[in-house]
């Protein structure tokens, strides 16, 4: 279990920026996460693709305070300033609390093309 993905969740506390220079937003620091399971569904290639991801969840935050902070971490766009450069970008399309500190998340990815 040590080779599991980790993840620092941070809720976005200003807004000034799109997903793709996001960093430059105001945050704080919500929690850690690990991958405990990843699965993607669709091509890699021209078409988009949803990722099914298995979270356990360090946090000390209430959970819809946690689930706002995995909408805001997991969420990425390319900075091209041009379209169809063929980067991939996501947004977290649903967050479910299971039980305990378990979170199921479902991504839409897309290549910009």
């Amino acid at each position: 279990m040590e080779n599991m993905e980790k993840i620092i969740l941070e809720r976005q506390t200003s807004h000034r920026y799109n997903a793709g220079w996001s960093h430059l937003n105001e945050s704080e620091f919500v929690g850690t996460a690990r991958v405990l399971a990843r699965k993607k569904h669709g091509r890699d290639y021209g078409e988009s693709r949803a990722a099914f991801t298995l979270l356990l969840v360090s946090s000390k935050e209430e959970p819809e305070t946690v689930i706002r902070s995995i909408h805001d971490t997991l969420r990425h766009s390319c900075r091209c300033e041009h379209d169809c450069c063929g980067h991939w970008q996501s947004h977290v399309s649903k967050v479910r609390h299971l039980r305990g500190c378990l979170y199921a998340v479902i991504e839409q990815q897309f290549i910009n093309c």
